[in-house]
């Protein structure tokens, strides 16, 4: 069975993507915030994280970092609703280099699924 985190800190999408991925038989874990995924990776391993970039505490590709600090070499699939993401000079560009994906909100069922297969199977 596959362990995947999912992060986002809107509640009704953070539970929708948790029981998409549990459907598709992975064991699924929840955080609210960047701050309270990092403490769940430092101590635990994960096959794959799920976040949103928009959040309190800590966005989505500074945990991004954090996670690549922590020598941690999972894929990571990055979501938004911010359509100019990209055109954001607050970012460090490192953070780009190290997702395996990035996810336009809303996301259809189908592009997750699909990308996470991709994500946990690369080789195909």
């Amino acid at each position: 069975m596959v362990d995947i985190l999912v992060v986002d800190d809107t509640e009704a999408l953070l539970e929708t993507y948790c029981n998409i991925l549990s459907r598709m038989g992975h064991q699924v874990f929840k955080a609210e915030n960047g701050a309270s995924a990092l403490e769940m990776i430092a101590s635990r391993e994960f096959d794959l994280i799920f976040t949103d970039q928009e959040m309190p505490q800590l966005r989505g590709t500074d945990l991004i970092l954090e996670i690549r600090r922590l020598g941690k070499k999972m894929p990571i699939i990055l979501a938004s609703g911010n359509t100019f993401l990209h055109d954001d000079n607050s970012i460090d560009p490192q953070a780009w280099q190290e997702i395996f994906a990035f996810l336009q909100k809303p996301i259809e069922n189908a592009v997750l699924k699909e990308t996470i297969t991709k994500a946990l199977n690369p080789n195909g």
